[in-house]
């Protein structure tokens, strides 16, 4: 669905950078339990299976700890960028606004388009030259904006999607370069199925 000035109005970059701060907390405090899991489990002194198993058991909690540690960090960073590049855009908007007031243009938030006055004709021909000219001018940077716009949302979109693990780090960190994906390489003649599946 694509993105309408109205929409960019009621983005808030206050409620972004909340959840930004949120995904910091939250990693930290996961990376604190993981350290302190392991420090933990350097003070015990006993062997045997018991402290193998004990050992096996905090090491796979402290990777699990770790990558969820990992995930909020990548949360944090997109909702970071995403809050940045909303209020930008943000401003960029009030900015073409106060521009189209200032040539009497009126803007339709559906279509993204700068609207010369009803009235027109009842302005100078200099005048009426400077308005459509204001409003091609407009139009073409409501055009830029909205396409900056779908790029903070794809942003924010990716933090949300990392936030329920739908999207791994390295995805959301991929996301927030805006590169382009990888495409995958084909394997060699005579590779296993399972590779050329994949």
């Amino acid at each position: 669905m694509a993105l309408t000035l109205a929409d960019i109005e009621r983005w808030d970059p206050a409620a972004i950078r909340t959840v930004f701060q949120a995904a910091i907390d939250r990693a930290h405090g996961t990376r604190t339990t993981s350290a302190a899991l392991t420090d933990t489990m350097r003070l015990l002194d006993f062997g045997g299976d018991a402290a193998d198993a004990a050992l096996a058991a905090t090491h796979r909690t402290t990777l699990l700890l770790d990558d969820h540690a990992d995930a909020c960090e990548a949360v944090a960073r997109a909702a970071e960028k995403s809050a940045d590049e909303v209020a930008a855009i943000k401003l960029r908007l009030q900015a073409i606004r106060d521009s189209a007031r200032d040539y009497h243009l009126t803007i339709d938030n559906a279509t993204g388009t700068a609207l010369p006055p009803a009235d027109l004709s009842s302005y100078s021909p200099a005048d009426q030259q400077s308005i459509l000219n204001a409003a091609i001018r407009l139009t073409e940077s409501i055009k830029r904006l909205l396409a900056d716009a779908e790029t903070a949302d794809g942003d924010l979109a990716a933090a949300i999607r990392g936030a329920a693990r739908d999207l791994s780090p390295e995805q959301v960190n991929t996301q927030l370069s805006h590169e382009p994906p990888r495409m995958p390489q084909m394997p060699p003649p005579g590779s296993d199925p399972k590779e050329v599946s994949k």
